[in-house]
């Protein structure tokens, strides 16, 4: 029982929590199933590649000479005139005809499993934590929709680097995030669709009120 203690509280992962001044009101547990894992970077290498991978649309398409319009019709005669035989104006050649070897419309998406995803989220997280960069602010204190410059006020005093990804449970629910979206290098996203490249390709994660909750309970029961 006291060894199960002992490993009970060295897992134990905590957070501050930070009022809208910057100051350090609480403190509050982390899941370390979630905060606390072996980051695995081949693996949150291998989302960044399909993530990167899926963004990308594919549609771009050019003309060959047998799909554009125009007439067959031989330019002009073979011989007599001096000049190189050519046959349709469609070829590549010239202005306006077909493209040779041109890039065509195709599927360059890429898959990867649920639980590689989720793994792959945890690592991130599990990264900024153990580098202090997961925050937590409480907004019960806050006003009805705070001042922009308040919120700037608060991101240089309990940041650092450029950019920040606010976690919050509904973005489009939330007042606060009319307070946010004018800040360069801010970026704001719901827990149920945080995802491992969000992570990595910010400087600090901000969660408020009960988004770890959220999160926790919505990436640990899928």
């Amino acid at each position: 029982m006291v060894n199960k203690a002992k490993t009970e509280e060295k897992n134990k992962l905590e957070a501050i929590v930070f009022d809208i001044k910057g100051a350090e009101i609480d403190k509050i547990n982390l899941s370390a199933s979630v905060f606390g894992v072996e980051p695995n970077t081949n693996l949150v290498s291998h989302y960044v590649r399909v993530y990167l991978a899926n963004q990308r649309q594919g549609n771009a398409s050019t003309k060959t000479r047998g799909e554009i319009v125009g007439t067959t019709k031989k330019m002009y005669r073979q011989k007599g005139t001096g000049r190189a035989r050519h046959s349709t104006s469609k070829v590549n050649l010239f202005r306006g005809g077909g493209v040779t070897f041109g890039p065509q419309t195709r599927d360059i998406s890429l898959k990867m499993n649920k639980k590689q995803k989720v793994q792959a989220l945890f690592s991130t997280l599990s990264s900024k934590y153990t580098a202090s960069a997961i925050k937590i602010v409480s907004t019960q204190a806050f006003e009805n929709r705070p001042s922009t410059k308040t919120m700037s006020a608060l991101l240089k005093k309990i940041t650092s680097g450029k950019k920040t990804l606010i976690v919050m449970d509904q973005v489009s629910a939330n007042p606060i995030v009319l307070s946010f979206r004018n800040l360069p290098k801010v970026t704001l996203t719901q827990a149920n669709t945080l995802n491992a490249y969000q992570v990595m390709n910010s400087n600090n994660v901000i969660f408020l009120d009960n988004s770890v909750n959220t999160l926790e309970s919505h990436y640990l029961k899928s």
